[in-house]
Parts: structure tokens; C-alpha cells; sequence
């Protein structure tokens, strides 16, 4: 879709003799126009009623996170090129809170230049979406497994996971696995450690299939948003099964707790990669779970064994864990606090996300 946000691409799709034309309008000083191109795809030009040169193009498409995106690339500064007028800026803008999805200036635009062979080649044009990658569970400690980046705990009548990550098809992937590793325990949260849209890849197709949002109340607002938004030219789970996204905040910490896990969440403090972030520790074990959390900073002196991929045994060398900083901070509510407030961990389970 992408190739016809350009002004003299998509007035050549209109003017081809495949090309559906329909729903002119008027909108301002510009002329709106629906678009179908021969091969289906839809866009929506709009014309400077002035000049009569294209103004924007704007059109749907789907986003893991998102749903549907409307996307309008506005041009500006037309400079005559052999012949023709050529747009020197390109803005294109997404309908998620307005942000620029690209900006491009033009150093110089050539017409009737030669064009190499741009034909994909036979394999492309075969290649079909990826299946996921063949998931493995690793088990951490009783109660306890890893696979591919989701921690998943065992509690007395559920299961609760840390993190999910990856597309619909990744995530669905990661909940047969998890969910058959207790059958009889269904999976019905899921803590995302922080908002960035890797580590929420995974939200929709989460409240499509019912779970609850454990994650830092700042982040509520955001994930209402996301979750909220439709997908309809693009179904994706939540567009096919539509539900109200369930949330629990975490203000300073949450305590997970019943006959066989405690799991205590806490507010990550501080961290120039990530606001409103949290992590978790499991005290049974002494494992502390985390999503790009930079253990540095958070006074942690990082010794130890390798353990389960990208998990970390973390032992100092007096062998009582994770070593504490003297360094403290002060919290909401005026308590002296570990920076890394759960230091009573003597060991840590690192799963890393970039």
C-alpha cells in the first residue's frame, strides 16, 4: 500500500482503466475520492481544490497491536520536474494518537529515469507466514517454566504468566503450551511488564482470550486504548472475538498469593528504559522475574551461572543472592526501600526482552 502513497503513482492507479472511482466529496478546500486499485486495495485521495494537485493519500492497514491503522501521507513543497510536479516532503501519519509514522525529504526526484527489474522473485512470491517456532517449556523450579520469554507460574486453581510476547499466532502458540503443562489450570492472567509495544504485542489477542491484565496502573490507560480500538478491514482475534480488556493495577506492589505460589509484584523504580514498569519475585525460590530491566542500575551486582537460556542464577559471592546496594530510595509513601525492592531474593530468573 505503501507505493501508492505517492502523488504520481496513485493518479496513474486512477486513471487506469481498472480503477473504481467513487464517493467524491468535498472537505474544505479539498476534493475527496475513494479508490479501489485493480488488485483491490483502497485508498482516499484528496486534491487541493487550488492547485488541484494531490494533497494526501490515506489508507487502512493492520497492526499487531493496534487493529486497524489509518495511515495519511500528506504531501508538500511540488517542485516541476521534468514536466511534472513532485512532492520534495512526505509526512505520513497514523491514527493512534497522531504520530508521525514517517517522515521523508526528497533530495532530488528523477522522471523517466531508468528503473531497474523490481519484479519479487519466484520465492517471494510463494512465501507463505511463518509458523511458530517450535515452542519448548523448561522447567525452572516446581511450579516454575520458561518458554520462549513468558515465565509461567503455577497458583493453587490457575496459572498466571509473566510476559507474553509475539503476534496472535506467537501468543496462541505460548498458551497451548502453557496451558498444557497443568491442564487442569487454566491460564487467566498475564503480568506485561512495561507498555512498549514488543512487550505488548501480545495484549490483544490476551483479552480475546479472557485473561486478565496484571501490569503497573500507569499503563491502564494505554491498554484501554490499544485494546479498545477496532480491527474490521483487518480481523484479528480481538476483532473476531471482541471483549472489555479485565485489569488489575499495581500500585507500589501486589502480592499474587494462595496454598501453593506466592508471587509479589513491585513497581520498578527509576529506570530510564521504561516508565511504569514492574517485576516480579517468587520469595519460595528467591527468583526474581523481569522484562529489560537493567539489574545494574537497580545496584545489583550481577555474578553467577548461566541458567535455562536466557534465564540467570544470580549468586554473590557470600552466597546469599543478588548483592544489596546501599543505595535506597524513598517511595509513595515515605518507606525506606531496596532499590531493588525485592532484594530478600537470593537468586534471579532473567527474562530478557529486547
Amino acid at each position: 500500500m505503501e507505493m501508492l502513497a505517492n502523488p504520481i503513482a496513485v493518479v496513474r492507479m486512477a486513471l487506469g482503466p481498472s480503477a473504481k472511482i467513487r464517493a467524491s466529496r468535498k472537505q474544505g478546500i479539498l476534493q475527496l475520492v475513494d479508490l479501489t486499485a485493480p488488485l483491490g486495495d483502497e485508498v482516499t485521495v484528496a486534491f487541493d481544490s487550488r492547485t488541484n494537485l494531490p494533497a494526501w493519500v490515506s489508507w487502512i492497514g493492520p497492526d499487531v497491536n493496534l487493529g486497524d491503522v489509518t495511515y495519511r501521507a500528506t504531501f508538500v513543497g511540488y517542485d516541476p520536474v521534468g514536466g511534472v510536479l513532485m512532492p520534495m516532503g512526505y509526512n505520513t501519519t497514523m491514527d493512534f494518537r497522531n504520530l508521525v509514522y514517517s517522515k521523508v525529504y526528497v533530495d532530488r526526484n528523477i522522471v523517466d529515469g531508468a528503473i531497474a527489474d523490481m519484479a519479487a522473485p519466484a520465492d517471494v512470491k510463494t512465501v507463505t507466514q511463518r509458523p511458530p517456532q517450535n515452542l519448548q517449556a523448561t522447567k525452572v523450579a516446581d511450579g516454575v517454566w520458561w518458554v520462549a520469554g513468558t515465565t509461567v507460574l503455577e497458583f493453587a486453581d490457575h496459572l498466571t504468566l509473566f510476559e507474553l510476547y509475539g503476534n496472535e499466532a506467537q501468543t496462541l502458540a505460548l498458551l497451548k503450551v502453557a496451558r498444557a503443562l497443568v491442564p487442569a489450570k487454566p491460564v487467566t492472567q498475564v503480568i506485561v511488564s512495561h507498555h512498549h509495544f514488543d512487550h505488548s504485542a501480545s495484549l490483544r489477542t490476551a483479552v480475546s482470550e479472557g485473561l486478565t491484565i496484571i501490569s503497573r496502573r500507569g499503563n491502564q490507560q494505554i491498554f484501554e486504548e490499544v485494546t479498545s480500538r477496532p480491527a474490521k478491514f483487518f480481523p484479528d482475534a480481538l476483532g473476531r472475538n471482541p471483549k472489555p480488556m479485565k485489569f488489575l493495577p499495581v500500585d507500589d506492589h501486589l502480592t499474587l498469593k494462595d496454598s501453593a505460589m506466592e508471587l509479589n509484584v513491585y513497581h520498578v523504580i527509576a529506570n530510564n528504559h521504561m516508565a511504569d514498569a514492574v517485576f516480579a519475585s517468587v520469595p519460595r525460590y528467591r527468583l526474581l522475574v523481569e522484562g529489560d530491566l537493567q539489574l545494574s542500575e537497580m545496584g545489583l551486582s550481577v555474578v553467577g551461572r548461566q541458567l535455562h537460556g536466557q534465564h540467570r542464577l544470580l549468586e554473590d559471592p557470600g552466597g546469599h543472592g543478588a548483592s544489596r546496594s546501599r543505595r535506597h530510595h524513598q517511595d509513595q509513601h515515605g518507606r525506606r526501600t531496596d532499590r531493588a525492592a525485592g532484594a530478600q531474593c537470593s537468586g534471579a530468573l532473567r527474562a530478557w526482552r529486547g
